[in-house]
């Protein structure tokens, strides 16, 4: 079967078998293919997803919806993203081919219009969550005390449409990567079953950190004077916040490089960086290139 826009995908490419033994070409590409678990996978996702940017959700999501509405919007949210992601881990492998970017697969079943898009909206992605960081940093180096609850919801009619679409809006961001099929592409055959797999444990994971942090924090996540950065309304030892505004601050690097994946991945086959991470060559490429690149 031929997609509408094969000739995205006409570089070299290499024949493989699936898990029920089929032929399916896999494009060029210096990132490994078919090599983690499912779990592996998993725990991607669920670091990805469930990184410190949750820690923004108290101010952005829960007050502009209250509790009623926070709630029942998370849950939607996390079905129809479930269902979202779980429909294109059943395209990985679609039409004789295995669509390892997300921009490939777009192209193959919508054209050049829509590659090209989706490719734009993942430097998007990535610019926006480098808008985070450095507001998470600034956030995090502010003082440390602890207002006083106020659980009305601010502001004019006005500002609370706009706000509750706002929330809307973080609700579709909480639960999904914008690069699926790339991080589909590391996983063993079966890859359809194993990523399957991979997304019930993400949002398994997430589900329970989610009634976590409503059970632990309760109503001072529907306070409006709480901070979008959620460290910054709680209370304890200035040492034992510190600890945890330098934990989060790392976990989301880390998160800031998963993102950035496809960008990787991009320039790694562009330049034929392969081989060993250590090697000199492909050391101070990926130093050089990767460290300037989530700056832009």
């Amino acid at each position: 079967m031929e997609g509408p826009n094969d000739e995205l995908n006409s570089g070299p490419s290499k024949m493989v078998y699936s898990g029920d033994q089929s032929a399916v070409e896999i494009p060029e590409t210096a990132h490994q293919i078919s090599q983690d678990s499912w779990f592996q996978v998993g725990f991607v996702l669920t670091t990805g997803i469930n990184s410190a940017y949750v820690l923004g959700y108290s101010g952005t999501i829960m007050v502009p919806l209250g509790w009623i509405g926070g709630v029942v919007g998370l849950l939607v949210a996390a079905a129809i993203s479930l269902y979202a992601n779980a429909l294109i881990a059943k395209l990985h492998e679609f039409g004789g081919k295995r669509h390892i970017r997300y921009r490939d697969l777009a192209g193959f079943v919508y054209g050049q219009k829509a590659y090209s898009l989706t490719w734009a909206l993942q430097y998007v992605n990535l610019f926006m969550i480098n808008t985070w960081i450095y507001h998470f940093g600034w956030s995090g180096s502010k003082g440390i005390d602890t207002p006083a609850r106020d659980y009305s919801i601010p502001g004019s009619k006005t500002s609370k449409i706009f706000t509750t679409i706002g929330a809307a809006a973080n609700l579709v961001f909480a639960f999904n990567t914008g690069m699926l099929p790339e991080i589909q592409a590391t996983v063993k055959q079966p890859v359809v079953e194993n990523m399957m797999k991979g997304l019930y444990f993400q949002f398994t994971c997430r589900s329970f950190a989610d009634v976590f942090r409503l059970l632990s924090w309760g109503t001072g996540l529907m306070d409006p004077s709480t901070s979008t950065y959620l460290l910054n309304s709680v209370n304890g030892s200035v040492w034992v916040k510190i600890i945890a505004n330098v934990a989060a601050f790392l976990q989301t690097v880390i998160a800031l490089h998963i993102f950035a994946s496809p960008m990787y991945e991009y320039l790694d086959t562009k330049y034929g960086i392969k081989g060993s991470a250590f090697a000199f060559r492909n050391l101070s490429f990926r130093i050089m290139v990767r460290g300037r690149l989530p700056r832009y």
